[in-house]
């Protein structure tokens, strides 16, 4: 099984509709290697091939990328999770989590200090 759990690293932020989100997970060498897929916002956007026999019986490094462009469905209540799942088998399940930086996250209004 994975040593580790699965990470995940993203381009830039913050991000907003027409933004374009590009991220990577990754899991540490599994035999078989582990299955990978992204959620946004409990929403499944990408997940890897299945694995060939051959593939099932190799130790190997788990990669999935992602490349999407964000419309306005994508921001629930102007935030972004994304997390990305990583499975083996059925006896093997890790989560990484990321809360993305939105434009449209609510920002605290800066009040007037008067003395």
């Amino acid at each position: 099984l994975p040593e580790y759990p699965p990470k995940i690293s993203v381009g830039r932020e913050p991000l907003d509709y027409g933004d374009t989100l590009r991220a990577n997970c990754s899991s540490s060498p599994a035999r078989p290697r582990a299955m990978l897929k992204f959620v946004l916002n409990n929403l499944t956007v990408a997940r890897t091939e299945p694995l060939t026999p051959r593939q099932s019986q190799e130790t190997a490094w788990s990669d999935l990328s992602l490349e999407m462009v964000l419309s306005e469905f994508h921001f629930n209540s102007g935030r972004l999770i994304l997390r990305c799942v990583a499975q083996v088998a059925g006896i093997y399940h890790e989560e990484a989590v990321l809360k993305l930086t939105s434009a449209r996250d609510p920002v605290p209004e800066r009040g007037k200090l008067f003395i």
